[in-house]
């Protein structure tokens, strides 16, 4: 039985890169991994409408939101729109 693709987005750490995720490594036949980068806010942006603008970058759903230190409060905000 084929089962669906599950995307998984990786948001690392505020001013961390992505490549803290390198070495993760999930069986290819069942997820599709996706790195998120942070953008620079906009002059007086509120988190919920930065994570709102981050929503833009999931272009697959369902998916799976994962975040590191402040990338994880970025990423349940974000699950609030998506």
């Amino acid at each position: 039985m084929n089962q669906p693709i599950i995307h998984v987005y990786l948001m690392p750490g505020m001013a961390a890169s992505p490549t803290i995720f390198e070495h993760i490594q999930l069986p290819r036949d069942q997820f599709q991994i996706h790195l998120l980068e942070w953008k620079i806010p906009y002059k007086s942006e509120s988190l919920q409408d930065y994570a709102k603008r981050m929503c833009t970058e999931i272009r697959s759903h369902p998916c799976v939101l994962i975040g590191v230190s402040f990338g994880g409060v970025l990423v349940q905000e974000m699950s609030l729109f998506i």
